[in-house]
């Protein structure tokens, strides 16, 4: 149990130096882009390597963080278009 919480926390420590990182070369948008994108890659890495089924509450998933993503993409676009 200690080692497990000595590796959990060291890891959780590298992934926030890795998202500074992102934050400082790439901006705080396009890093929250790729943030988002985290399950629909844990669900493909699924489907690949552990031979997870694919169901259909999973495509809804997939469907609903796709669908985020490009609202968070197409932003200013949307808020040009209906003027808010």
């Amino acid at each position: 149990m200690v080692l497990y919480i000595i590796f959990s926390s060291r890891s959780y420590n590298h992934i926030f130096t890795f998202l500074i990182k992102a934050i400082q070369l790439i901006g705080s948008t396009s890093a929250s882009i790729l943030g988002a994108l985290e399950p629909l890659t844990a669900v493909l890495i699924g489907v690949y390597v552990f031979n997870e089924k694919i169901t259909f509450w999973l495509v809804i998933g997939i469907v609903f963080i796709l669908f985020g993503v490009l609202l968070i993409v197409l932003k200013d676009y949307i808020d040009k278009l209906f003027k808010i």
